[in-house]
């Protein structure tokens, strides 16, 4: 497994929610409906904020991502998936070490935020 992490572009919009599919599908029957990182507009979000994609170079596909957005309060991680398969091999800790290597420089911290349903999250964050 070769993982990458480069900057999305509009193309890799479909790929990114596939992969928020994959994420979220889980807390769906827990929330009763989609959780909102499911449904965002990441064509949207590729090209008015930032955000970073990785790829198993080896198998060819995207596994995972992370979206950052620059608000009046200062960043935040808005959105961190990583897909079915691919959980659990590093690559959310990969995503977040290149989130703290674009921020560096433009700040000393950044938010995130997520679903109280969403406990996996919140111990993996933890």
């Amino acid at each position: 497994m070769k993982i990458t992490i480069g900057d999305c572009v509009v193309a890799d919009a479909t790929e990114v929610a596939r992969i928020a599919g994959e994420a979220y599908t889980q807390y769906v029957a827990r929330m009763g409906k989609p959780p909102a990182p499911m449904v965002a507009n990441f064509a949207q979000h590729i090209q008015q904020d930032k955000v970073l994609l990785a790829q198993d170079k080896t198998a060819g596909v995207a596994i995972g991502f992370a979206i950052i957005i620059a608000k009046a309060d200062g960043y935040w991680l808005e959105n961190i998936a990583v897909g079915d398969g691919w959980r659990g091999r590093g690559v959310g800790k990969q995503l977040l070490e290149a989130v703290e290597k674009y921020l560096k420089g433009k700040t000393d911290s950044y938010q995130l935020y997520t679903n109280v349903a969403m406990t996996e999250n919140i111990a993996w964050y933890k």
